[in-house]
């Protein structure tokens, strides 16, 4: 079953990837969270399907946010998207591909949109939660 270019594609950001927008104040990811060749995603389909909700990606990691990309924003930048279910997790599926260029990293950190919190938040209470965290 192939995966469409609207389908959402669910990735985990730990807090220590979240850098401050110089303009805003807030935080963004930064385009690091993108650099895997085999990068990790819950597609969210598939957790709608099991009867799991993006908040169930986060179960017990209080380091994590989460943000979205499309199938679409992937296949873009000549990334391939693939269902890679793991045990325990049928929602798990797999951005692959180079991402070696700049382009590509930024381009993907670009298309990203906050799915927990559902807005970026202040880039100070990020760094609070850091220290708080010790990271």
């Amino acid at each position: 079953m192939s995966i469409r270019d609207d389908e959402r594609l669910l990735r985990r950001v730990h807090i220590a990837l979240l850098v401050r927008d110089d303009d805003t104040g807030l935080a963004r990811v930064s385009s690091g969270v993108f650099k895997d060749r085999e990068l990790s995603v819950h597609i969210e389909s598939v957790l709608k399907e099991i009867g799991r909700s993006a908040e169930s990606c986060l179960q017990n990691c209080n380091t994590l946010k989460l943000v979205s990309i499309t199938a679409g924003n992937a296949r873009q930048f000549n990334q391939a998207v693939c269902r890679k279910p793991i045990p325990n997790d049928p929602s798990h599926g797999l951005v692959y591909g180079s991402k070696n260029n700049p382009k590509i990293q930024n381009g993907l950190r670009a298309a990203a949109i906050w799915v927990i919190p559902n807005t970026a938040p202040l880039y100070a209470d990020i760094e609070t939660e850091k220290r708080i965290l010790g990271i």
